[in-house]
């Protein structure tokens, strides 16, 4: 009986891991979507779960997307984070969304885009919004040079 409760407990935790969503953010596995929608995050969230395709971070007071930011989510091919206030979108920050197709910036206040934020490496990218996303003039130069 011990020995069944151990492997209970095991199978448990380890379904827990692979079910998580992370804290203030809508998960459904079947439906392969997560949600963080008007929740004050100042970072995207850690713990996104690897099955995630469709991906809203949006509303948000987060001010800057990096090469850390989307680590292991290779599968998800729709990413929303407009309306989040971001500033800046460093180098390879899309780097690891390996089947990205559609990618919403729309409402940031882009100031700061580094060489090669919009590097993708399978060319998967179908759609790019940036409607009323370009903060300043400069910003319009660094996307011209990062969408080369």
């Amino acid at each position: 009986m011990q020995e069944f409760t151990r492997r209970l407990v095991f199978c448990a935790l380890l379904g827990s891991v692979y079910a998580s969503c992370p804290p203030r953010c809508e998960c459904s596995e079947a439906a392969q979507t997560v949600k963080c929608v008007s929740k004050d995050l100042r970072s995207v969230p850690t713990g996104i779960p690897g099955y995630t395709r469709n991906l809203f971070i949006t509303g948000n007071q987060i001010s800057r997307v990096g090469p850390e930011s989307f680590r292991g989510l290779s599968n998800v091919t729709n990413l929303s984070l407009s309306n989040n206030r971001i500033s800046e979108v460093e180098s390879h920050s899309f780097a690891g969304l390996l089947r990205l197709r559609s990618l919403d910036l729309s409402n940031n206040q882009l100031a700061v885009i580094h060489p090669e934020a919009f590097t993708f490496h399978n060319q998967s990218l179908r759609e790019l919004n940036l409607s009323r996303a370009l903060y300043n003039h400069s910003s319009v130069t660094a996307l011209a040079v990062s969408l080369r």
